[in-house]
């Protein structure tokens, strides 16, 4: 019994990566960090960044608003 309370990393194939962009996804109605559009941008780079940390680097930010914008480049930075 491995008794190691280190998290396992989850191994995602290309094409499995391909097949599953970072989506537009509604956040719980309860969720106050998610009311503004710049929430939603904030919560698909972390999904983002999740998914790359497991493995998972074609994980994108899709629908970028404002390039230009402090936050569009973060995003973007986010996506390279």
């Amino acid at each position: 019994m491995n008794h190691d309370s280190t998290p396992t990393k989850r191994k995602v194939s290309l094409k499995q990566a391909k097949s599953e962009p970072v989506a537009k996804t509604t956040a719980p109605a309860a969720s106050t960090a998610n009311a503004t559009p710049d929430g939603e941008f904030i919560r698909r780079a972390t999904e983002a960044c999740e998914r790359a940390a497991r493995g998972d680097l074609e994980a994108r930010i899709v629908g970028i608003d404002d390039p230009d914008s402090d936050l569009g480049r973060l995003l973007t930075a986010v996506n390279h």
